[in-house]
This record gives structure tokens, sequence and C-alpha cells, in this order.
């Protein structure tokens, strides 16, 4: 899942983006978890009032997790845990 959208691969990654790796690596350090603990559900890159922001779900074997992490920087502009 290193292309999100298949914008790294395609061309139309903005090299002042964070990566799709570094993005995925702060939700999961954010939430403690690792790679191996979680299963993807979606990755996306999409754009709001000329921002634009990394979209992250993922599942653990207890809870749903929703991230939102601002491209150029990497902040983690919101989140959501809910319990399954």
């Amino acid at each position: 899942m290193e292309a999100i959208n298949g914008r790294e691969e395609s061309g139309e990654y903005d090299e002042a983006w964070i990566t799709a790796a570094k993005a995925r690596s702060a939700a999961l350090t954010h939430a403690q978890l690792s790679r191996n603990d979680v299963e993807y559900t979606l990755a996306a890159v999409y754009s709001q009032k000329d921002s634009v922001y990394f979209l992250l779900e993922f599942e653990t074997e207890t809870a749903a997790y929703q991230y939102i992490i601002d491209a150029l920087d990497g902040t983690i502009v919101e989140y959501e845990k809910r319990l399954l």
C-alpha cells in the first residue's frame, strides 16, 4: 500500500508532501499500534480548501480507527477510535 490512490506511482505525488509510509507511521504511533496489529480498510489522498490530506482507516480485532493527516507536515488533524 505504498501508493495511495496510485498517486505516488503515477507521478502525481507532490514531493512537498510526506510519504504514505510516514502518514501511516504517524497514525500507528499515535494509536500505539504496530503495522502487524492492523488491517487497512481505506487509504486515500484528498484536498479541501487548498490543503491536502491523507485519510487512513484501519482495524484491529477490537477497534476501528480513522485518521486525517496533513500531507505537508504529517500533523494529525483529526482521529477517531470506535470499539467493535
